[in-house]
Formats: structure tokens, C-alpha cells, sequence
């Protein structure tokens, strides 16, 4: 019963979440110009984000457990992903496996760690301050029953991140500082087939729990699903969501 309530009581914070949404965002319902149909296609998948979200819940309302552990995954790291070397806090989230965890990160050239943290008892990290320097990265995860894993990282300079058309359009408008940045990591996660899913997962993790299409941005990434845009380019997106 405490799930079921946990679970009631989450639906209804995001449902007010949503409502605070329409409100102190841009608005989703007209297509003024290139910007503005950007921005109407990030709401569609927030919204089918959203949707999918609140259909996992109710699968998790009335589906027994089997009491098993899954495997241990890393979505955000499944297939090449390129980050900015930026100093900030670095995110990363992860699925499976028992707590707690042990987490390594390596330099390509080097034989220590530069980054370990455990025993870690969640499946997700957060290291305040981190300056990775340009250059590939293993990162390696162990679980308390041996299950292990390792994913690679290649960071870049911050000038070969690609840059959101209408940068203008947007510098003027009097949305949000949240909004602004939510929006070009939409964009930046449905570039080249989702390199850049990992650098759009940073810029959003800091304050998703704040800003509910941030949220729930960060939430699809982790989980492996990115947003993808139409074949005609970012004047005609569609809302499609890859898995």
C-alpha cells in the first residue's frame, strides 16, 4: 500500500507540475516562426514524454515484482556520446543491478581512476565542480553481486558542440533561462543520430527537478529515448521519440 500511495502521490505532483508548466513557458499552440515551431515540437515530446511517464506508473500501481534485479545498463552511454569539457557538476544515471555501486572513471592514457566513488547506493551520481579535459574516458560500474560494466566517453573542446539555429530569436525572447536551455538540449539530443545525448543530458540534470520539461527530458535520456527531428530539418520537426 505504501507504493500505491507513493506512486498517487507523485502522478498528482506531476499533473501540477504540468499546469505550472503551461504557465511559465512558452506557448505550445502557435506557430509564429522557425523558433516558435522548434519549440511547439519539444512540447510535443514532452508530452508524449509525459504520457509514456504516467503509463509506467500505473504499470508499476498494478504489476507484481518478481523481486529480481535487472541487468545493469547505462542508456545514456549506448553508442558513441561525445560531452563538452565544461566545468560543472557531472550527472549520470544508470538501470539495474544491486546497490551499492562502484563507480571509476578513466583517462584513455591512464591506469588510476581519476574519479571513484563508493559505495555509491543509488543509480544515479552527481560530482560537483568536474573538468574533464578534452580526450576519450572508460567509465566503469560494479554492483554488489559482480555485475560489471563499461561504457566510453569522448569529450571535446565546448566550440565543437553544435549550435541551435535562431540563437538570436532566441536571446530576445523573455522566456525562462530554464526554457531557453531546455529547449536547445532537445534540440542537441536529436542531433547526429544522438552523439550529443549525454552532453544534453548535463546541461538539463542540474535543475530538472525544478522545471518539469527538464525533467522530463532528463528522464527519456536516461531511459534510453531521445527525440528525433523531421527529415525536412529543424523548420519541420516531427515528434517522433527513439528508443
Amino acid at each position: 500500500m505504501k507504493t500505491k500511495y507513493r506512486y498517487l502521490i507523485l502522478c498528482t505532483t506531476l499533473i501540477i507540475d504540468l499546469i505550472i508548466m503551461g504557465s511559465a513557458q512558452p506557448d505550445c499552440k502557435h506557430n509564429f516562426s522557425p523558433l516558435d515551431n522548434l519549440w511547439e515540437w519539444a512540447c510535443h515530446f514532452f508530452k508524449e514524454r509525459d504520457d509514456y511517464e504516467k503509463r509506467c506508473y500505473m504499470k508499476h500501481l498494478y504489476t507484481p515484482r518478481n523481486g529480481k534485479n535487472d541487468s545493469l545498463v547505462i542508456p545514456l552511454l549506448e553508442g558513441p556520446r561525445i560531452l563538452a569539457a565544461v566545468k560543472r557538476p557531472f550527472c549520470l544515471s544508470w538501470q539495474g543491478g544491486s546497490p551499492p555501486y562502484r563507480i571509476r572513471l578513466y583517462h584513455q592514457y591512464e591506469r588510476k581512476p581519476f574519479i571513484e566513488r563508493e559505495p555509491v547506493k543509488e543509480n544515479s551520481l552527481k560530482i560537483e565542480g568536474l573538468a574533464l579535459s578534452p580526450g576519450n574516458y572508460s567509465l566503469n560500474i560494479n554492483d554488489a553481486e559482480g555485475r560489471k560494466l563499461q561504457a566510453k566517453v569522448t569529450v571535446v573542446d565546448p566550440n565543437e558542440v553544435p549550435q541551435m539555429p535562431y540563437q538570436e530569436d532566441l536571446r530576445q525572447r523573455d522566456w525562462s533561462e530554464a526554457a531557453k536551455i531546455t529547449l536547445h538540449a532537445t534540440w542537441l539530443a536529436a542531433q547526429n543520430d544522438g552523439k550529443w545525448v549525454f552532453e544534453s543530458y548535463q546541461q538539463v540534470a542540474g535543475f530538472a527537478d525544478e522545471y518539469h520539461p527538464a525533467f522530463l527530458l532528463r528522464n527519456a535520456l536516461a531511459g534510453g529515448q531521445r527525440p528525433v527531428l523531421g527529415q525536412m530539418g529543424d523548420s519541420e520537426p516531427s515528434t517522433q521519440i527513439e528508443q
